[in-house]
């Protein structure tokens, strides 16, 4: 193992006690955080094929917390057809000007959101139909490219009075599904190639590790607090998108 897959092993630990706590985050920080040792397809490759297995434990343990209704009636199929448009038009599309848009619309969402956590009686509603639908599939859209659309879901459901067992479980299940076309899509490409397979052999007792830590940190965090975790992350998560 190189020093750089090492630190990568960090991150993935530390990516993955933050996933298994809140639900998503793992991607992104994976994303930001790996693009300062890899190039951003190199860390793609490697993060997405681990993310099955961290995806696939909460899944079947936690499988009575799904909501199959909002996940097929809307997530799934919105999202879908979001990463299937990316993927079979753009999938090799280069657009920093995209990520510091996203970065930026994900900062405003979060720091709105945190705000209406410690106002007294502020509105908790979720977004309007419409509005939820949109950022449903701009969530797609922007998995299919970077495998990073857990900001505009969050937003999209983060309010539908989801407790966070319910919440995790539901929204693990978009990633597995999803996760699962991009290794699809990555091996048609020739993306997983030899050395790729390696690093995630060498990267996976990183996932368990951290699946362990966020277990342990889901227990201890009370409705309230969850709410304003899964925020932090969307806001910490947008400014190192920010400053990578």
């Amino acid at each position: 193992m190189t020093l750089p897959l090492f630190a990568f092993a960090v991150i993935v630990l530390a990516a993955y006690a933050v996933q298994t706590t809140t639900g998503f985050g793992s991607m992104i920080l994976c994303v930001t955080l790996g693009a300062h040792l890899f190039s951003l397809e190199h860390v793609l490759s490697i993060a997405v094929p681990l993310s099955l297995v961290q995806n696939a434990y909460i899944v079947l343990r936690h499988r009575d917390g799904i909501d199959w209704k909002l996940l097929l009636g809307s997530v799934l199929p919105l999202m879908g057809a979001g990463a299937i448009f990316t993927l079979t038009l753009f999938g090799n599309l280069d657009a920093p000007w995209l990520r510091t848009a996203f970065a930026l619309m994900v900062l405003g969402l979060s720091v709105r959101e945190l705000a209406r956590q410690f106002r007294p009686g502020a509105n908790h509603a979720p977004p309007s139909k419409w509005v939820g639908r949109a950022s449903l599939l701009g969530a797609g859209m922007i998995h299919g490219l970077y495998a990073t659309g857990g900001p505009l879901l969050v937003y999209a459901i983060g309010r539908s009075g989801l407790s966070k067992h319910v919440f995790r479980s539901t929204v693990t299940t978009v990633w597995l599904v999803l996760n699962s076309l991009l290794c699809v899509a990555y091996a048609r490409v020739g993306r997983l190639d030899k050395a790729v397979l390696e690093s995630v052999l060498w990267v996976l007792p990183a996932v368990p590790l951290g699946i362990w830590v966020g277990e342990v940190l889901h227990r201890k965090v009370d409705e309230h607090r969850f709410r304003i975790v899964v925020f932090l992350v969307l806001m910490v998560a947008a400014v190192a998108l920010l400053i990578r």
